[in-house]
């Protein structure tokens, strides 16, 4: 899923309107279809570009880069942090986990964004949108340095995702699952406004399943 893709639909539809009663006629020109392409290229390169980094109240949200390593270190070893997720990671599983979240957002321009807290200038944790397991769907996913735990730090960033992933790549629909005995999990879900679908298996372990479609998200942010 890129999101070229996505953007070109709404494109090519501004496009239009702008063009309105003269379709035809620039249609037939090849200056014009090259016009056409040469700035949607670069609306997409923009877009891009300022996406790299989203800012709220309390975090930067940026992409991940090798010298955040001592820090995604400090995070995946701690097993508490990791009790529900993969569990504990070595520093080399966490540098090669690192090159994958890299190598996501140039495959497929959505990932995991490195969350920066904005006072005390660390980063302490990690926020986004991947591929939920083996499937085509997208699901929300987060983790966060203990230290900051029960501050809303990661409801802000799962915002900031699904503002992304609604607004800019255009998703009809996101997810996302929890183990059901992580509770505060699920609470980060039903607090940005997603619903509880069913109980499913993922990634080999039994979880809740929750969903957000982008119709539910308008609603809520437009009230």
């Amino acid at each position: 899923m890129n999101i070229s893709n996505r953007l070109s639909g709404l494109f090519h539809k501004q496009c239009f309107l702008v063009t309105a009663g003269r379709v035809e006629e620039q249609n037939s020109t090849k200056m014009f279809v090259a016009r056409q392409n040469w700035y949607y290229n670069l609306v997409v390169e923009v877009i891009l570009s300022i996406m790299q980094e989203i800012e709220t109240a309390r975090l930067y949200l940026r992409q991940f880069t090798l010298d955040d390593l001592d820090d995604l270190s400090r995070i995946y070893s701690d097993p508490e942090i990791t009790k529900y997720l993969t569990g504990v990671r070595t520093r080399q599983e966490t540098e090669s986990a690192i090159h994958t979240m890299i190598q996501r957002w140039e495959q497929n321009n959505f990932g995991m964004w490195a969350l920066v807290h904005k006072i005390d200038r660390k980063m302490i944790g990690r926020c986004g949108l991947c591929f939920l397991d083996k499937t085509p769907e997208v699901e929300l996913g987060y983790a966060l340095n203990k230290v900051y735990w029960n501050q809303g730090l990661v409801t802000e960033a799962s915002f900031a995702s699904l503002n992304y992933g609604f607004e800019i790549l255009q998703l009809d629909r996101i997810v996302a699952i929890a183990r059901p005995e992580n509770i505060a999990s699920q609470r980060v879900m039903q607090k940005v406004g997603m619903k509880y679908d069913k109980n499913a298996h993922y990634y080999e372990t039994d979880v809740v399943y929750y969903s957000m479609s982008r119709e539910t998200y308008h609603s809520k942010v437009f009230l």
